[in-house]
């Protein structure tokens, strides 16, 4: 990375002038590598949500995995989580290890069975990545639990995992991170700051972030003629 790039924003140049997906702009195992980190991490142990479609697949999974973290990633449909740890273990630069944990995002006894698992699993966990959600776009539907369907995926399901996990996240050694991907609402959340102010003490830093736009399975409620007219609007396309 040049000297002459800003230490604390290094990759804002290559934003200045976007050229649609696949051009220069930087991306997780790119960062990873500029950080000297490949391999550096295989005493650490990852959760990732979600991670059978869209930006977690390719950004949280693959360019943690090529940290060499251990990394667990959790998903609803079997076939789907196997198509994606060969996915990764395919192309991701460190041969560690992935495994996958079923969960129901709509479902909290479905949470509380992941938290469960993952605690019969493993001792620690380093990094939680809140990843995962769904756009609902049409007549309101309610989860297993009752509540409306965006705001259980979207929101309980998070938290409720958080909550259960956090004891073990703790660890004087390293400063393990809460990460919720969220939206340009991510400055507006106060779950975030607010685990942050009473977990700091005990090492574990919680973090909010927007990940920009991305194509995805989050767009399968639009329908056909919605996304033509999505793609072909040049601002749109752009960022995406």
């Amino acid at each position: 990375m040049s000297s002459s790039v800003n230490s604390f924003n290094p990759y804002a140049h290559v934003h200045d002038n976007p050229q649609r997906p696949g051009d220069q702009r930087s991306t997780a195992p790119q960062v990873v590598r500029d950080n000297d980190r490949i391999g550096v991490f295989t005493d650490k142990v990852v959760l990732v949500m979600g991670v059978t479609s869209g930006i977690s697949m390719e950004t949280a999974a693959k360019g943690l995995h090529a940290t060499g973290t251990h990394v667990y990633i959790t998903a609803r449909n079997k076939e789907k989580a196997k198509k994606t740890v060969e996915y990764i273990m395919n192309i991701s630069e460190r041969k560690g290890r992935v495994d996958v944990i079923e969960m129901v995002m709509d479902s909290l006894e479905s949470v509380k069975s992941t938290a469960k698992d993952f605690l019969g699993k493993s001792g620690k966990l380093n990094i939680l990545v809140n990843n995962g959600g769904m756009y609902h776009g049409g007549p309101e539907s309610g989860s297993k639990d009752g509540f409306e369907m965006q705001f259980a995926v979207n929101h309980l399901a998070h938290f409720a995992l958080t909550a259960l996990l956090l004891t073990k996240s703790s660890n004087s050694q390293f400063n393990s991170r809460v990460v919720f991907v969220s939206s340009s609402s991510h400055r507006h959340s106060s779950t975030t700051n607010h685990i942050d102010r009473l977990y700091r003490n005990q090492s574990v830093h919680a973090l909010s972030l927007n990940p920009g736009g991305v194509w995805s399975e989050l767009q399968k409620v639009a329908t056909p003629e919605q996304i033509k007219v999505w793609k072909e609007d040049k601002a749109i396309g752009l960022l995406m």
